[in-house]
């Protein structure tokens, strides 16, 4: 028999003996009806009491159950207990995090030109460095940005400032000093101009000359000659096939020129009823156009050849 757990031995004997497979019960049958075994949760150890100090063995150590984890899955148990994956730690370094505050509140610094190619030779470190540097303008009237982050790290290490202290006195000089430099060099361009000195343009004035060149072309053209703009609708052109009477050379007679080529010219008239079949009337009507002395053509009328000759467009060829 495969093992089954406690309170399923019971189900599976009786099943046993429902299909005559067993001919008799078991003798532990009935106590095990009579007292059914106790339903355990699964996946549930059972308490184990501590061993007496009287006894000599140690008994197996408590388990430890975390109320936290109560409820969990399987599977959660064993994500917690994977093993993390391996990462490489993120390289910071101090300079970077000062470098990016300093441009966060300065940004227009990263606005001005700075020389990346080399000299023939390796620049030695300045001198002014570790506890004897407590201002910044020891290294110059005109700090770069690399010398105020230099100067904020080395108050952090050697003056036991804080990374926030230092930063707040190292932009602070900073600010000073580049307002000093600003002051003088406006001071040393007046005194130049007046002794008179001439500068380059520089992009405000260049701006500004471009502006007034081009309304001087403007004024050039005069009031008359500047389109206003017109708020008033217009309809627009469409063709139509309208002739002007200024472009006909000769006079416009309303197409009664036109029509009158087109006037078929007058009936045959006979004066006297003509007896007998059809062959001798056409006869005698022949006889008397003969004889008849013609009419004058007006000018008006045209004859069949005519008529048959505008039609198809052609002329008379004699």
């Amino acid at each position: 028999m495969p093992r089954k757990l406690a309170t399923q031995v019971p189900a599976t004997m009786s099943r046993l003996l429902q299909s005559t497979l067993v001919q008799a019960p078991p003798t532990w049958y009935g106590p095990v009806l009579a007292n059914p075994p106790p339903v355990t949760p699964s996946r549930q150890v059972a308490a184990r009491a501590r061993p007496d100090a009287a006894k000599k063995y140690d008994d197996l150590p408590a388990l430890r159950v975390d109320e936290r984890r109560e409820g969990h899955t399987r599977t959660h148990h064993t994500k917690n207990y994977r093993e993390p994956k391996l990462r490489s730690t993120p390289i910071v370094y101090e300079a970077d995090r000062i470098r990016r505050q300093f441009f966060v509140d300065f940004p227009f610094e990263a606005l001005r030109p700075v020389s990346l190619v080399e000299g023939p030779a390796i620049v030695a470190p300045n001198p002014v460095d570790g506890p004897a540097w407590t201002q910044l303008a020891q290294r110059g009237a005109y700090p770069t940005v690399e010398d105020v982050i230099a100067f904020t790290s080395n108050l952090h290490r050697h003056h036991q400032l804080s990374l926030s202290d230092a930063y707040a006195q190292a932009t602070s000089e900073f600010v000073d000093l580049r307002a000093t430099h600003e002051m003088a060099t406006l001071a040393a361009s007046a005194e130049a101009r007046h002794y008179g000195a001439t500068f380059k343009r520089d992009e405000w004035d260049r701006v500004f000359d471009l502006e007034g060149r081009a309304l001087g072309d403007v004024s050039s053209y005069g009031p008359q000659r500047i389109r206003q703009p017109s708020t008033v609708y217009r309809k627009p052109k469409v063709w139509y096939s309208y002739v002007k009477r200024s472009s006909i050379q000769h006079e416009y007679s309303g197409a009664k020129d036109y029509v009158q080529r087109w006037r078929l010219p007058a009936a045959i008239e006979v004066d006297a009823p003509v007896e007998g079949d059809l062959v001798s009337a056409i006869g005698a009507n022949t006889a008397a156009a003969e004889t008849a002395v013609p009419e004058p053509q007006r000018e008006d009328e045209m004859d069949d050849l005519e008529l048959m000759a505008s039609i198809l467009g052609t002329t008379d060829k004699a």
